[in-house]
């Protein structure tokens, strides 16, 4: 659609969901490895894992600084 936008992605869907260009679209990406939750290897089924009693999972994402994209975030608005 050509909307300027700003993402952000865990590593592995940056390879496979982000766009092409940066021209009007700026991508944010998080290596994580292990489960923010319970620190289990991505490879090892960390998502599977979860338990009905364990904790609101935590983001595989939140090592992308919030700054960094505010400040994409107003660079592609203007």
């Amino acid at each position: 659609m050509g909307s300027a936008t700003v993402g952000v992605f865990w590593g592995p869907n940056l390879v496979n969901a982000a766009p092409w260009t940066r021209l009007r679209y700026r991508p944010h990406a998080a290596w994580a490895t292990t489960c923010p939750v319970c620190g289990a290897a991505r490879t090892e089924g960390a998502s599977r894992r979860r338990t009905p009693d364990a904790p609101i999972p935590g983001s595989w994402v939140e090592a992308v600084p919030v700054a960094d994209v505010l400040a994409d975030a107003l660079d592609v608005l203007a």
